[in-house]
């Protein structure tokens, strides 16, 4: 039965109750903290391959995105059952330090052991720790602009921090098969996420379906380009900004819940 008065949930915030969860579960994220900055290595190694041998300078930048996956599905390292939630909850701990815990796990120390080892091999082997020598700086000719890259790279990470909240809040809240849950959660916000997309292209077409067929091919780009970027800046990223604090509020309310 769930206890509401108890020394711990009288007591302040304390970090070293943060540092007990963080001891409690590094046997579980071990094997993260290990293979994450080799695999970042790895596909830093790829890029600068594909960067040396001459292929397209966004092919190799692309094989960064792969690195974003790494950081989504994180918050799988805490899908447990059985015994293992039982003993997590009864840890001497407050609801709220061990929903601290997993934010910075998840969203400061993951980022940090996935990104920060290609970006240092970047610096020494670019002197660009951006990466920027990989990029694509022809992305121009395709009617992209500076702004609209921009944008782009922001909707990316904010896309990021959606995927792995949602991950995290799927893992927490779910009762069983909470992997294959949050797996599932994951694909499907992608395919909502594409959808939105693709239909801000549609609007686009349909709202000037009677000057399409008057337009040059670099007219009609460069009016799509402009309206993607007016629907990312102004609906798409706003809108995913406030669904992730809405899911990372809900992750914490799932934990305090749990903990007794």
């Amino acid at each position: 039965m769930k206890t509401s008065e108890t020394p711990v949930s009288n007591s302040h915030f304390s970090w070293s109750r943060i540092l007990m969860v963080a001891r409690y579960y590094r046997p579980r994220l071990r094997m993260q903290m290990i293979l994450y900055p080799i695999v970042s290595l790895a596909v830093f190694g790829i890029a600068a391959v594909a960067d040396s041998a001459g292929w397209s300078g966004t092919l190799a930048a692309s094989a960064f995105s792969w690195l974003s996956w790494l950081v989504v599905f994180a918050p799988l390292a805490f899908a447990a059952g059985g015994s293992d939630r039982r003993i997590s909850a009864v840890l001497p701990v407050r609801g709220v330090e061990k929903c601290a815990f997993l934010l910075i796990y998840c969203f400061a120390v993951v980022p940090a052991i996935v990104y920060l080892p290609a970006k240092i091999a970047g610096y020494l082997y670019f002197g660009d720790p951006s990466m920027g020598a990989m990029v694509d700086t022809d992305y121009l000719r395709y009617g992209f602009t500076d702004m609209f890259v921009d944008t782009a790279q922001l909707l990316g990470m904010v896309s990021m921090l959606v995927q792995t909240a949602t991950c995290l809040w799927i893992v927490v809240a779910s009762s069983s098969r909470q992997a294959l849950r949050a797996v599932a959660g994951v694909l499907s916000l992608n395919m909502v996420l594409g959808m939105v997309t693709a239909l801000a292209g549609i609007m686009y077409v349909a709202g000037n379906v009677d000057a399409v067929g008057q337009m040059s091919k670099e007219e009609f780009t460069s009016g799509l380009i402009g309206d993607m970027q007016s629907w990312m800046s102004h609906i798409i990223i706003p809108v995913m900004a406030i669904y992730a604090i809405f899911a990372l509020w809900m992750a914490c309310r799932a934990v305090c819940r749990k903990q007794y």
